[in-house]
């Protein structure tokens, strides 16, 4: 059953040196106001796979308390032995900050700059770095230009989620690019400004469901709006054609024809999707 105890500590004080003495007690520490049993459930749920801010609102602290309670973990760590497949990437450590993480999980940098990951990863000889085979990362060219340096064997893998997510921000550059071409007052431009989520999805994935659309002042289904939008430009025509082979070839796992038809579709148009691989 929950239980909630109240405590209250008794003071003495000596009446010779006036001085003020607190009882003590198993259940708290000195100075302390949380319990030694929530910080064990701290420490328990550390282990975890939960959030510090989850921890906290679960046991009813602060996410400080939850911090400080990791500071006091120490970490006996080897260097004689790395996997053979390894995930680098970064997440939010504290506000206005990144920390690097290397996933399997070796460890949890402070920060992620090439210095700390250098000085971290030079502790590992050079012949249990020869052994790693493949690091999956995002795009980011100074991880790449480390992994190169320092791991000779490594072939580098980027992650699919941030070469889709390229992919998108390339075509939604286009599409602006196009847009802008456009009167501000005319039907084109508003379309492509306000129907702009429809055109970054796949294709395939598009809702069967009609809709009033106040652009158009009609009610139409997400692929009657892209078919009459293709129309007002054979430059967007191309350049979502382009998008949604990509996304499919990519998805279908045939790396092959992504290229070709990246390759191929770019010597017709030189201007369209330039930054997509």
């Amino acid at each position: 059953m929950p239980t909630l105890l109240r405590l209250k500590k008794r003071r003495f004080q000596c009446k010779n040196c006036r001085r003020i003495t607190v009882a003590k007690t198993s259940i708290v520490e000195k100075n302390c106001q949380i319990s030694n049993l929530v910080r064990q459930k701290v420490s328990q749920l550390l282990t975890e796979k939960m959030s510090l801010t989850d921890i906290a609102r679960r046991l009813r602290v602060s996410t400080s308390t939850v911090y400080r309670k990791l500071d006091q973990f120490s970490f006996k760590e080897h260097f004689d032995k790395l996997p053979r497949v390894m995930s680098w990437d970064e997440f939010g450590f504290k506000k206005g900050e990144l920390a690097f993480v290397e996933t399997k999980l070796i460890t949890i940098l402070d920060n992620h700059r090439q210095t700390t990951i250098r000085n971290y990863f030079l502790k590992y000889p050079l012949k249990i770095r020869q052994k790693v085979r493949f690091i999956t990362m995002d795009m980011s060219g100074s991880y790449m230009l480390l992994v190169r340096r320092f791991f000779l064997n490594v072939q580098i893998i980027i992650d699919c989620f941030h070469i889709i997510q390229h992919l998108g921000r390339a075509f939604l550059k286009t599409r602006i690019a196009i847009m802008n071409q456009f009167n501000k007052n005319s039907l084109p431009y508003w379309d492509l400004k306000n129907h702009w989520r429809l055109f970054q999805k796949d294709s395939r994935k598009l809702s069967l469901n009609s809709f009033y659309s106040k652009t158009f002042r009609q009610t139409l289904v997400p692929h009657g709006i892209i078919e009459k939008t293709l129309v007002f430009s054979e430059e967007i025509a191309n350049a979502y054609k382009l998008y949604q082979l990509l996304l499919f070839h990519y998805q279908k796992k045939k790396s092959r024809w992504v290229f070709w038809a990246h390759s191929r579709k770019l010597k017709r148009r030189q201007s369209l999707l330039s930054n997509c691989l």
